[in-house]
């Protein structure tokens, strides 16, 4: 979870733990990227917003993690309206305001997705 925003922040760790899903979040995409350098074999999903303080925003997060961590679904969130033309074609974008039914529907996507992966890996 890579949100600015305190509050955000914690309301979508809340909603995705009352799911049992393990969550670590970050408040910027250059802490998250040393995070993924790491441990990116653990992880089934990043969930970013576009707008993000440091060198990295959400969109070179999105684009680092096709690249590098090409299993990962990525979510980005962005105001309704606006439009990111830096984003991977299989980005899946969420427009804001953000409601608990489309954060875990996209977890469940991503949990999903990558028990396919495993499965014809195997």
């Amino acid at each position: 979870m890579v949100e600015s925003d305190l509050i955000i922040r914690l309301w979508l760790v809340r909603v995705l733990e009352e799911a049992d899903f393990h969550v670590v979040d970050f408040d910027s995409a250059d802490r998250a990227l040393i995070h993924l350098g790491r441990h990116a074999t653990g992880v089934i999903m990043i969930f970013t917003g576009v707008g993000l303080p440091g060198v990295f925003d959400g969109a070179n997060l999105a684009q680092v993690a096709r690249i590098s961590w090409p299993w990962v679904t990525v979510v980005v969130t962005q105001e309704a309206g606006s439009l990111s033309e830096d984003l991977p074609v299989d980005t899946i974008v969420m427009s804001k305001p953000l409601e608990d039914d489309g954060v875990l529907a996209s977890a469940l996507l991503a949990e999903q997705r990558d028990v396919l992966r495993r499965t014809l890996s195997s």
